[in-house]
């Protein structure tokens, strides 16, 4: 029987042949006889163009054309499984077994063809359309264990957020169901909080700052002006801000003493200007290391370098009235821009923060307008220096109260937020430093081989500064309901800018401090103790320097208290022990506008003992005030939830209004 294989149908049926040019076999007419012999050589052919294994892959196409004048080699699949049949195939017809079929031990049955037959083509067709289907269903089953891969990642990440969301806290007056809470919830009050995963390795954190750069991470920020992102730990003051504040202390003393001390000292509106240009180096910082983190050797760089810089904005600003005019606004724009700066390359980085971090850079762009038109307009430069200062200090807040009252101002869906245990930390210390002012002014030399009165008087000023201490710490800085940074933007930005008159008071107050203690009093009035009989005498400068910078230290920290909402319960309100508070601060004001021109109205020691009292009696209130309180704070008040506003435009929310 003839058995002509069409070539040409197999093409269209199994494209995955992949038959070379010029090895298409060509059917020739023969007789009888040699049909088999030509039936043999097509198989040949079709061999050399198509060899598929057991497992239905195709050889590379290397193999499928022999070399040029090589023998064919007669290979092919000898036994495979075709849809229920098994098939064994075999070179000629006398190799068949009776009815082409066999049945093994198993019961299995094999069927018989011969290589190249159309018995043969048509289970090799059968074959390939069955590994077709198989590896079509073997993509989908792919693409369906693909998707299930995806499903079970997502599912991951929201078990994985809804574990991290144990210390989140709802701000809707009811209960929370978090079983913990996060530290700053109870210590600055609710807000609706989620806690951001963490995004570097664990590891050696000598090892993480030998990284030249990486990528900034901002350690919190706000959603809507409702929802707090931030990190889960607690930020801590790092060694390399103590060394930056370090840097400021020498600043605020070397200001202090062209104050008071020096034969052509500084008056008041140029104290306060300097101090405010001088310290606004310091806020930046704050702000930076609080915002952002990379501990990298790029940000060490960076801080070293803001530091050399406030090296040489200190260094001149004692004579930046007059002589060290240019030089001074020099390196106060270069520390300024430096860090606006910063802001703007963080622009492609954090594309969802770029309207905070424009808001963060314009005051620098701002301000330096009226700071570089005041080298070219000596006569008008106090009243351009203050312009700059405003802007510096009030642009940002007055943006961010703009965009809650004002409805065509947008209102960016994530802004920037401050970490205000940090934040707190870092004024506390300042404050700490500005108090060390008031202590180093307590030593001096004693020509006296018995304590004199200058030592009382240093006694004194002790009691007072610790007072100062106590009342910011003790008091005002416990544990609070709600904290000004989180109870709402007023607040939040009148708590901030408070502390920067607060510092200036301090540093005066202790410049006073040092002369007080050093005067004598002789009955002819007060001299410095190490010049008897000469020196510097106890002016009324120093007189109305003294009472009025506690006056204006008592006030802020008045102001500061108001900011928070209290969670002590307490014999007397808070009312009354803010009233009794600005009592005090009145009474020092007054003091300091009561005296003449030519004489204090007290001596130096009775001015050291009625302050130290007078803050002392502040003092003993607040204590007593709240020694019957906290029983009763425990017992009531703290076992019901905490609660807060809800409303949006009542919302502090970690607020950003210092930088």
């Amino acid at each position: 029987m003839a058995a002509m294989v069409d070539h040409e149908h197999l093409a269209v049926d199994i494209p995955e042949f992949n038959i070379p040019p010029g090895h298409h076999p060509v059917a020739h007419h023969h007789h009888h006889d040699d049909e088999q012999r030509q039936r043999f050589r097509q198989a040949s052919v079709l061999r050399r163009s198509v060899s598929i294994n057991e497992e239905g892959t195709t050889p590379p196409a290397s193999t499928l054309a022999p070399p040029s004048g090589a023998v064919p080699h007669q290979t092919c699949t000898r036994f495979f499984r075709s849809g229920s049949k098994q098939f064994q195939i075999v070179d000629n017809p006398d190799e068949l077994p009776p009815c082409n079929k066999s049945i093994d031990s198993n019961g299995s049955e094999t069927e018989f063809c011969v290589m190249g037959s159309p018995q043969h083509i048509a289970a090799l067709k059968t074959k390939v359309l069955e590994l077709q289907k198989t590896a079509r269903d073997a993509e989908d089953e792919k693409e369906l264990a693909r998707q299930r891969a995806e499903q079970i990642s997502g599912e991951l990440e929201s078990h994985k957020s809804d574990l991290l969301r144990f210390t989140r806290t709802l701000t809707n007056g009811s209960s929370s169901t978090a079983t913990m809470v996060h530290p700053s919830i109870k210590q600055y009050g609710p807000i609706d909080m989620e806690i951001m995963p963490t995004e570097e390795p664990n590891g050696d954190d000598e090892q993480l700052s030998q990284i030249f750069w990486k990528k900034p991470r901002i350690r919190q920020y706000l959603i809507r002006h409702t929802t707090l992102i931030r990190e889960a730990e607690e930020r801590t003051t790092t060694w390399l801000e103590l060394l930056f504040d370090l840097l400021f202390a020498g600043i605020v003393a070397i200001l202090g003493s062209a104050y008071i001390g020096t034969e052509s000292p500084l008056d008041l509106p140029q104290f306060s200007i300097l101090f405010l240009m001088s310290i606004r180096p310091w806020v930046d910082m704050v702000m930076y290391y609080n915002v952002f983190a990379s501990d990298d050797v790029a940000q060490k760089g960076f801080i070293v370098w803001i530091m050399a810089l406030v090296v040489g904005l200190g260094i001149n600003c004692t004579e930046a009235i007059s002589s060290t005019h240019t030089i001074f606004i020099v390196f106060y724009l270069l520390i300024r821009f430096s860090f606006a700066l910063t802001y703007l390359s963080y622009y492609p980085l954090f594309p969802q923060f770029r309207a905070s971090l424009v808001q963060s850079a314009l005051p620098s762009f701002v301000s330096a307008v009226f700071f570089i038109s005041s080298i070219f307009s000596k006569e008008h430069k106090y009243s351009l220096w203050w312009a700059g200062i405003a802007f510096d200090y009030l642009l940002n807040p007055c943006i961010l109260l703009a965009s809650r009252y004002i409805p065509w101002i947008p209102r960016p869906v994530h802004r920037l937020a401050v970490s205000i245990e940090h934040l707190s930390e870092r004024n506390g210390l300042f404050l700490i430093i500005v108090l060390g002012e008031v202590m180093v002014a307590l030593f001096y030399t004693s020509f006296s081989a018995t304590p004199d009165l200058s030592y009382v008087k240093a006694v004194l000023a002790l009691i007072l500064a610790l007072n100062l201490a106590w009342i910011y710490f003790d008091v005002d800085g416990s544990r609070q309901e709600i904290h000004a940074m989180r109870r709402h933007a007023w607040t939040g930005i009148t708590w901030n800018l408070s502390h920067i008159p607060m510092f200036g008071a301090v540093v005066l107050a202790g410049v006073s401090v040092e002369v007080m203690v050093r005067a004598t009093d002789d009955g002819a009035g007060d001299h410095h103790a190490d010049a008897p009989g000469g020196g510097h005498n106890f002016s009324t400068t120093t007189y109305r320097t003294f009472f009025g910078s506690l006056a204006v230290t008592l006030s802020c920290m008045t102001v500061i208290s108001l900011t928070h909402r209290s969670l002590h319960a307490s014999r007397l309100s808070k009312r009354v022990r803010t009233v009794a508070r600005m009592a005090v601060a009145v009474c020092f004001a007054a003091l300091a506008a009561a005296a003449s021109d030519e004489h204090p109205l007290m001596t130096s020691a009775k001015c050291v003992a009625l302050a130290a009292g007078a803050t002392l009696a502040l003092v003993g209130l607040e204590t007593w005030s709240r020694l019957g309180g906290i029983s009763r704070h425990v017992q009531g008040v703290g076992t019901q939830d905490v609660k807060t506003v809800t409303e949006e435009g009542n919302v502090g929310g970690d607020c950003n209004g210092m930088q």
